[in-house]
């Protein structure tokens, strides 16, 4: 259940409050001249404008439907990198109703609709509704079948999939136009009531939106700040072809080219040895790459843009972040049990020691950008980075993160498809 600041639930309530009331005024005679003519311009169903949108026409005695976009809780911004996941990321709002009952608001792209209808003008039934929304390039076309009742209302969101081939063209943010259309449908025909058009800023998926995006975040992830992070897991792309072509060259740096993991080789003393044999494997191929190491610039005015393991290993270079989430893409697909440190202007890797165990091994991933750093330095820097935040108390104010992979998965967060 989503939550919101109270003064924001107030300006709700008193929007939601004056949309009633103009709906109530579409259907009486009685209204002010100016609530009339709101109403009019809210909904656009009158007789004064016999056409609507693409021609459909409109059809008399329609006064009594109202639709109307909740403005204080949609979305303006789309984050690439998260655009397929967002029933994940956002959950209903739910509030205490005037009736002490729960009322429940979707998100992110409310719309109230409504079937007022004043007797005495028109006749009263029951309206089976169609509710269209797209974005035009960037997604398929939503559509919502309802039945609302005499004097019924509701609140719908539509539900896009956003064409990842369209947002990877991206290069810099896009401002676009969704669209919106709701229709009655009766007699095998459409009749347009309500047509919208809303500004939206499509974001290139290498951005990980702002941190403020977490306003909208489930209760969960309000509860749990650290969570917030577990959406770096779209960056961590184990099946990306990059990734598994990767795999033969670690595999041959092993005893006798075999891959163990949470496995003991008969030459080492443990299987923590042998993991970090492995790690160790891997952090050689990586470093044979080439990769050059870039200081971060920081976040942008619309968050931290973060280029996929495929991509660095194309450009030969990354920040920090990016070193990260391309070790923990080959570890994943390795079958590690795998973190992700984030700490404040820094993030590093991890792996259990033993699957579903509580001790964590950890290392320096920056450190494949440096020809001649050894895979023990790595190692001993990234377990004193980690312990440094234990220090700091960072891990318990929630400063410093881990991000658990396997969770952010277990949860339905999966990584987005880059070629």
């Amino acid at each position: 259940m989503a939550q919101f600041k109270t003064n924001e639930i107030v300006h709700f309530l008193k929007h939601l409050t004056m949309v009633v009331m103009v709906m109530f005024c579409v259907g009486l005679t009685a209204c002010l001249d100016l609530e009339e003519e709101d109403a009019v311009s809210s909904t656009a169903a009158n007789e004064d404008e016999p056409e609507a949108k693409d021609g459909i026409p409109r059809k008399d005695g329609m006064t009594g439907l109202f639709a109307e976009e909740i403005t204080e809780f949609t979305k303006t911004d789309v984050y690439g990198a998260f655009a397929n996941q967002y029933s994940l990321m956002y959950e209903d709002f739910s509030y205490e109703n005037e009736d002490g009952g729960i009322s429940t608001i979707p998100m992110p792209f409310p719309l109230i609709i409504a079937n007022k209808c004043n007797s005495s003008k028109e006749s009263c039934d029951l309206k089976k509704v169609m509710v269209k929304s797209w974005i035009s390039g960037f997604t398929d076309t939503s559509k919502i079948t309802l039945m609302l009742d005499v004097n019924e209302d509701t609140i719908v969101s539509p539900s896009f999939s956003f064409d990842e081939n369209a947002l990877l063209a991206l290069t810099s943010p896009k401002k676009v136009q969704r669209q919106t259309e709701v229709f009655t449908l009766e007699n095998g025909q459409k009749n347009l009531f309500y047509t919208n058009s809303t500004s939206v800023t499509i974001h290139p998926m290498q951005v990980f939106g702002q941190k403020e995006e977490a306003f909208y975040y489930s209760v969960d992830y309000l509860s749990k700040p650290e969570k917030i992070n577990y959406w770096y897991s779209v960056f961590v792309t184990p099946e990306a072809d990059s990734i598994a072509a990767m795999v033969g060259e670690v595999a041959k740096k092993l005893p006798n080219g075999k891959l163990l993991v949470y496995q003991q080789y008969p030459e080492d003393g443990s299987v923590q040895e042998s993991l970090l044999r492995v790690v160790k494997a891997v952090f050689e191929v990586l470093q044979s790459r080439g990769i050059k190491y870039i200081e971060e610039t920081g976040s942008s005015s619309f968050g931290q843009r973060i280029n996929y393991p495929v991509e660095t290993l194309r450009k030969k270079q990354g920040i920090c972040i990016e070193t990260a989430v391309l070790f923990a893409s080959i570890l994943e697909r390795l079958h590690f049990d795998v973190r992700i440190i984030a700490v404040p202007g820094h993030a590093f890797v991890g792996w259990m020691i033993e699957e579903g165990g509580n001790v964590i091994d950890l290392m320096e991933t920056t450190m494949i950008t440096d020809m001649n750093a050894d895979f023990r330095d790595a190692y001993s820097l990234g377990i004193d980075e980690y312990n440094e935040q234990i220090r700091l108390g960072n891990f318990v104010t929630n400063q410093s993160s881990i991000v658990k992979i396997d969770s952010a998965r277990a949860e339905g967060i999966i990584p987005n498809n880059i070629p």
